[in-house]
């Protein structure tokens, strides 16, 4: 979920070399610098074009306000519930 939103409204995430596990480990040190460096924040937020079977693919970021900076735990079993 946070890899979503984080390129949601970060598109050109996508074309970095980070795999998905360095987006969930890293997830609110990135917020935190994004929030600090407003220049590269501005650039990853713009369209991207991309070449699809020889054709170019304009892919724009979605209107997210915010990415949530907590953990949105996900299970596979409804009745799951963790120790606190």
């Amino acid at each position: 979920m946070q890899f979503t939103m984080l390129i949601k409204a970060y598109l050109r995430l996508l074309v970095s070399e980070l795999p998905f596990t360095q987006f969930a480990k890293h997830h609110n040190r990135l917020l935190k610098y994004f929030d600090e460096d407003k220049d590269l924040t501005n650039r990853l937020r713009t369209y991207i074009t991309v070449s699809v079977q020889n054709k170019g693919l304009d892919i724009k970021p979605a209107n997210v306000s915010s990415v949530p900076r907590a953990a949105i735990r996900l299970t596979v079993d409804p009745d799951y519930e963790e120790d606190q």
